[in-house]
């Protein structure tokens, strides 16, 4: 191999190198973004689990409101209503932290993947640069 091949061939390693490096620079960030992520949303189910018993609430005396309709109403929070209201943390916050667990997964694979890239182009690079070493001193 002559000396403009390997050094056209070190160019091009820079240079995919670079943006091997940028892309895992932008892959950390979002890693780090969708852990806040699901962080925050954590945090969001327990207070919205928490206050689960406000569903429940104002509860009805004899003076607020009377005979069949306030049982009515009491049935209708304790069937239906406070059943709408576990779906929510059982069902689509517990889908939507599933979701972006397995987005971090994706994500550190493939930070992971162009690690190992960076790796072998870097290996490439030093074999190259050995090259160059050799057919300088040969010149």
């Amino acid at each position: 191999m002559d000396l403009y091949s390997i050094n056209t061939e070190l160019m091009e390693l820079q240079r995919l190198m670079g943006a091997a490096n940028l892309q895992i620079t932008e892959k950390e960030e979002e890693l780090r973004r969708l852990k806040e992520a699901l962080t925050k949303l954590s945090v969001c189910k327990i207070d919205f689990t928490d206050s689960k018993s406000l569903c429940l609430a104002p509860e009805f005396s004899s003076t607020t409101l009377h005979g069949d309709n306030a049982n009515k109403l009491d049935s209708y929070r304790k069937k239906e209503l406070q059943v709408s209201y576990n779906a929510i943390s059982d069902e689509q916050i517990s889908n939507a932290e599933e979701k972006i667990s397995q987005q971090i997964e994706i994500v550190t694979q493939g930070i992971s993947d162009l690690k190992g890239s960076v790796s072998s182009m870097q290996t490439q690079h030093t074999d190259l640069t050995n090259q160059k070493r050799e057919v300088k001193n040969q010149s």
